[in-house]
């Protein structure tokens, strides 16, 4: 048996196996989904199906403002712990000795 698309008019060959069928056929070229009923070789309805389109496809994607890479430095861990050793030392109160007579 032979139906041709109800969108681009493509002819589908069903063969025999379509005979007595109740349901979804889908196009190979315009990949549209028909519903169609088959009964003893003779095709008794078709409708193509509507298509929908998904939400996520109806709105554009958000937009997502680039962060900027962090910021390197040529400066070695080794350094780093350096430099904050000798943050710490200036911040303390300078040692006060305390002599006895």
């Amino acid at each position: 048996m032979k139906v041709f698309c109800m969108h681009c008019g493509h002819p589908i060959d069903l063969g025999r196996g379509y005979d007595n069928y109740q349901g979804p056929l889908r196009c190979a070229v315009c990949k549209r989904l028909m519903t169609v009923r088959i009964t003893v070789g003779e095709l008794r309805a078709m409708e193509i199906e509507p298509v929908t389109v998904p939400s996520a496809l109806s709105h554009p994607p958000p937009t997502i403002a680039a962060t900027p890479p962090p910021a390197t430095s040529a400066v070695t861990p080794t350094q780093t712990t350096v430099k904050r050793h000798e943050r710490q030392l200036q911040s303390r109160p300078p040692n006060t000795t305390f002599e006895t007579s």
